[in-house]
């Protein structure tokens, strides 16, 4: 049995020993080899003249010519995946030597060559068949076809999943219904119906009288096309907050013409009437506008989003949710996000004032903690204080956005004066030689984060917080700004914190449980538990704050400190803070992350690892020593 991933899910599962599999999208090694395979059985058919040789050249040279278009071509790439769209993509290519750029443009050719010749088939010479006459009855141009087909599907996705397929006499009355107008609406309709095995490929006989359209994406956007066509804007943007409507949305948007689009995406982020709701109209305009701006430029939106946004983010309102705020952060992601210290260096510092205390927890406070909790801290017992003098600490984690500056200044260069001698010996050492490392362990690039590439943590998001980042990394780093006289003109020593340091700045005299006091994590506090999926911009959960204003101390990522991990009590002077032969030394990190349950967000809770580790969960954040 087969079904659609969103088809079979909760209730819909079938309650039987079946072993489940899901079908993976196709790799690059497979698209160029399902490519590769269509060339070849493309020109024996085409060329049967022609020797084998030459066929094989022909095969050869526009299956590197298509890779090379679909590798220059994001949006399209994004769509070989899936082996029908492959499959029409090369006929797209092989009938017009040029692939389009956007994903709107690209179904209009898909859909031109599935009513035009079928599936599968190169057919220049069908590009000229304008006219389709199947039955006596039934005469029918393209372009009148493709409306036909468009309203059909308007009204199938109006349905829900229940309209994803329909019986024959739904089909026929809904043909029925755009046909009106004749005289002979229903016979037309069964005609059309009765005709359809012809234009198999768009809209199949799944089963006995039983139709769908083969693939979900032909509905959304002829969808979109029938709504673009026919100025049913308010219509459509109605759904603005409904997950099934998002593509349609995000096509109709590429089918309009310039200006129509951004009259269009300008009624999208008017939507909302709250700041949850209106931020998921800035998210899903934001989303249409990175598509399409390479095409359609961006007009007025940009600036109205990145207000809208950062009106949502920095709201003194404690009634703004966290979900609006972190989607407001997603949206200025995309059209930049002006807050100081975000994107730029320096980093905007908070300071906080020294004084003595306990660090970790006493034993009373620990006998004191439910039984389950107790094991969790064995490692931060204490009763001897500790005393910290006045220093800064960023506002923020350090970002994608500032560790990229760090990137283009040749940051990674290992002769650079930032890498001290153990940085450069992590730097240039041979993973896959090195017999103590684990694949998990080994890096896949030494220039870069680890997880750089990656849509939810790398620079793709750049108000988040970077990841992937080692010990070595981080010290590095704060090495090079504080020599970059560009960022840091009067040349202010930038470090990591100290452990004492950082647990004082999110303790305070008070010894508060978490940064923001005693009370429990919940979702407007912090990102932890898997909530997000990943990180979240920067500054999102201002509840969360220390009453200094520093943000994102619990959750979001671990924190690298300056200390080796030691037993207590905490004594500056051991070493643990100016250590030597690092490389055999663990580390400490505070804070949790996005990945962690509440437990771990307690400001005493300590973690500890090589200081070349790298997870996407491990970021760092910046401290400076104050005037004495």
């Amino acid at each position: 049995m087969t079904s659609r991933i969103a088809a079979y899910q909760d209730d819909a599962r079938i309650e039987a020993d079946f072993r489940v599999c899901t079908v993976a999208d196709l790799s690059a090694d497979q698209q160029q080899r399902f490519i590769a395979n269509w060339s070849r059985s493309l020109y024996r058919l085409i060329k049967p003249q022609a020797t084998a040789d030459q066929q094989r050249q022909e095969a050869e040279r526009y299956t590197r010519e298509l890779w090379e278009a679909l590798e220059q071509n994001e949006q399209v790439r994004g769509l070989a995946v899936n082996p029908l769209l492959l499959t029409v993509i090369c006929v797209i290519y092989y009938n017009n030597y040029v692939l389009p750029e956007d994903r709107a443009a690209l179904y209009e050719e898909c859909v031109e060559v599935l009513l035009r010749g079928g599936r599968g088939k190169a057919d220049r010479a069908g590009q000229q068949r304008l006219e389709y006459a199947g039955t006596s009855g039934l005469s029918m141009g393209l372009n009148p076809k493709r409306e036909l087909l468009a309203a059909v599907a308007y009204t199938m996705h109006q349905r829900g999943e229940d309209g994803q397929l329909v019986s024959r006499d739904e089909l026929i009355a809904m043909v029925a219904d755009h046909l009106h107008h004749q005289s002979d609406a229903r016979d037309a309709a069964r005609s059309f119906v009765d005709e359809l095995p012809v234009h198999i490929g768009l809209l199949d006989e799944r089963e006995p009288d039983r139709f769908a359209f083969s693939h979900l994406s032909f509905q959304e956007f002829l969808a979109a096309r029938h709504v673009a066509e026919t100025d049913r804007w308010s219509e459509l943007l109605d759904h603005y907050s409904d997950p099934r409507w998002r593509e349609v949305i995000l096509l109709c948007a590429g089918h309009l013409s310039r200006e129509r689009c951004w009259r269009f995406l300008g009624q999208l982020i008017d939507r909302g009437s709250t700041p949850s709701e209106h931020a998921v109209a800035l998210e899903l305009a934001t989303a249409a506008l990175v598509e399409l701006e390479r095409f359609k430029g961006q007009g007025p939106l940009a600036d109205r989003l990145r207000a809208d946004a950062l009106a949502i983010v920095e709201a003194p309102d404690p009634a703004v949710t966290a979900r609006a705020r972190v989607t407001g952060g997603i949206v200025l992601a995309r059209v930049g996000d002006p807050r100081p210290g975000v994107y730029t260096l320096p980093p905007s510092m908070i300071e906080v004032g020294g004084g003595a205390f306990v660090i970790g927890l006493t034993a009373q406070e620990v006998a004191r903690l439910p039984k389950d909790e107790q094991e969790y801290f064995g490692g931060a017992v204490n009763e001897q204080p500790v005393t910290v003098r006045s220093f800064a600490l960023a506002r923020y984690p350090v970002t994608n956005a500032q560790f990229k500056l760090f990137m283009e200044d040749h940051g990674y260069d290992p002769d650079a004066p930032w890498w001290e001698r153990a940085g450069r010996a992590w730097r240039q050492r041979d993973d896959a030689a090195d017999p103590r490392l684990q694949v998990w362990q080994q890096r896949r690039r030494k220039d870069q984060p680890e997880f750089w590439e990656d849509q939810r943590f790398g620079s793709a998001r750049p108000n988040h917080p970077v990841v992937g980042i080692s010990w070595y990394e981080a010290q590095a780093f704060c090495r090079w700004l504080t020599q970059q006289r560009r960022y840091n003109p009067n040349g202010i020593v930038y470090r990591l914190p100290t452990e004492a340091e950082w647990e004082w700045a999110a303790r305070g005299p008070e010894r508060r449980m978490y940064p923001w006091g005693r009370e429990e994590p919940e979702g407007d506090r912090a990102n932890y538990g898997q909530t997000s999926s990943g990180t979240t911009a920067v500054g999102c959960f201002p509840g969360g704050a220390t009453p200094e204003g520093v943000l994102d101390l619990a959750g979001n990522v671990w924190e690298w400190t300056c200390s080796v991990y030691g037993s207590y009590p905490y004594d500056p002077g051991d070493g643990r803070e100016q250590p030597t032969e690092i490389a055999q030394k663990h580390f400490t990190l505070r804070g949790g992350s996005w990945f962690d349950d509440p437990i771990d967000l307690r400001s005493a809770y300590r973690l500890l690892n090589s200081p070349g580790f790298r997870f996407y969960y491990v970021g760092f954040r910046l401290a400076t020593h104050l005037p004495v």
